[in-house]
């Protein structure tokens, strides 16, 4: 009986950690600096994806703009910052 209020206190924890947020944290970075490379990173990690297709029943054409994750995330770490909890 002992281990039970340990086992509701672990799963109480376990699910209160889902609710954490994450950010990109650099010691000593202004908010104007996070925003400056957030906003490079973002571009540096675009790809512009576009083309045009045809078939016996019409065409259509698509511009679209992609945005690498792992691009993303290797420039923000290239700068300095750590994915942390906030």
């Amino acid at each position: 009986m002992r281990k039970l209020p340990w086992l509701l206190l672990a799963v109480a924890l376990a699910g209160l950690e889902g609710c954490a947020q994450f950010g990109w944290v650099k010691d000593g970075a202004t908010q104007r600096e996070a925003s400056r490379d957030t906003t490079t990173c973002v571009r540096a990690a675009q790809k512009s994806d576009s083309g045009a297709r045809a078939s016996l029943y019409g065409g259509f054409a698509q511009n679209a703009v992609n945005a690498d994750p792992n691009l993303y995330n290797a420039c923000m770490a290239a700068r300095g910052y750590s994915w942390q909890p906030l």
